[in-house]
C-alpha cells in the first residue's frame, strides 16, 4: 500500500546550461509607427533675379552643375527635342537621348511654358553645341529673348559666332598693307564690349582680303569666348576703306556649348 507523500527536499545544485536551440521562425511585421514630427526649415538659399545684373561665376557654376546632376541623373527619356517635349538645350538632349544625329531641334532653356521653346541646330558632332540662327543678318536672334538667353548661358561654358564679309570693291584695299583690312571691321558684342582685331576673341579662320593677289574674295572670321556674356553681336561697322570701297556680310549662328 502506498505511503502518504513526504516533504519536500532541500533544492538541488543547478544543473549544466544546456546547449543552445536552433533559430525560430522570423514573426510577422510590425504595424507602421505614427509619422514623426516636421524637422526645422533649412536656411533660406540666394535668391537669382531676373533683372540686368550679370550673374557672378559662382552663380551660373552653381546652377550649371545642378543642372548637370539633373541631366545626368535624372533623365526621363521625355527630353525629344520635340516642341511638345523640348530638351533644356542641345546638350542635355545628347545626353538624354544618345545617338540623335545633328539637326534641328527644339529646347526650353527656362522650363517653363512650353510656348515659347524655340527651334535651334544642335551640333552634336561637336559635342553638343545649341546653336541659334540670326534672323536674315540682322542682328536679333529667331526665338532667343532675353530670359531665354540668360538660362542658355547658364548651362553653358564657352559661345561662338562666325562672321563672313566680302573683300572691298575698291583695289586699292588689297596692297601689300592689305592685312589691315581686319582693322576696319568692329563688332559690338551682347554686353556691351567692344570687339575687333587684335581682341582676344578674335580668330580669322579664312584671310582671303588679306591677300595682295586674292584666290578667295571673303574672310571668315570667328570670335570665341569663354565669357559666355559676349556673344551674340549685336553690331557691326566698317571704317577706314578706299572711297567707294563695298562689301556685304553673312552673319553666322550664335553656339553655346
Amino acid at each position: 500500500m502506498r505511503g502518504g507523500e513526504g516533504i519536500a527536499g532541500p533544492r538541488g545544485l543547478p544543473g549544466y546550461k544546456g546547449q543552445k536551440g536552433i533559430q525560430g521562425e522570423p514573426g510577422m511585421k510590425g504595424v507602421l509607427g505614427p509619422t514623426g514630427a516636421a524637422g526645422q526649415a533649412g536656411l533660406k538659399g540666394p535668391s537669382i533675379e531676373l533683372d540686368d545684373n550679370p550673374l557672378t561665376d559662382k552663380e551660373r557654376r552653381s546652377i550649371t552643375l545642378l543642372d548637370c546632376e539633373r541631366t545626368s541623373k535624372d533623365c526621363t527619356g521625355l527630353d525629344l527635342g520635340t516642341k511638345e517635349n523640348p530638351a533644356t538645350c542641345c546638350l542635355d538632349l545628347m545626353i538624354c537621348s544618345p545617338g540623335l544625329p545633328d539637326g534641328f531641334y527644339y529646347v526650353d532653356p527656362n522650363g517653363g511654358s512650353l510656348g515659347d521653346a524655340f527651334s535651334v541646330f544642335c551640333n552634336f558632332t561637336l559635342g553638343g553645341s545649341t546653336c541659334v540662327s540670326p534672323i536674315t543678318s540682322q542682328f536679333e536672334y529667331l526665338g532667343l529673348g532675353p530670359v531665354q538667353l540668360r538660362f542658355l548661358r547658364l548651362y553653358s561654358h564657352s559661345v561662338s559666332q562666325r562672321f563672313t564679309y566680302s573683300c572691298p570693291s575698291s583695289r586699292e584695299s588689297s596692297g601689300p598693307h592689305s592685312h589691315s583690312t581686319d582693322t576696319h571691321v568692329h563688332f559690338l558684342g551682347d554686353n556691351g564690349e567692344k570687339i575687333e582685331y587684335g581682341h582676344r576673341s578674335y580668330r580669322v579662320k579664312l584671310a582671303g582680303c588679306q591677300s595682295a593677289v586674292r584666290s578667295v574674295d571673303v574672310t571668315d572670321v570667328e570670335i570665341w569666348s569663354w565669357d559666355v556674356d559676349l556673344l551674340p553681336l549685336r553690331d557691326v561697322t566698317f571704317s577706314a576703306w578706299s572711297p567707294g570701297g563695298e562689301t556685304s556680310f553673312t552673319l553666322g549662328p550664335v553656339c553655346f556649348l
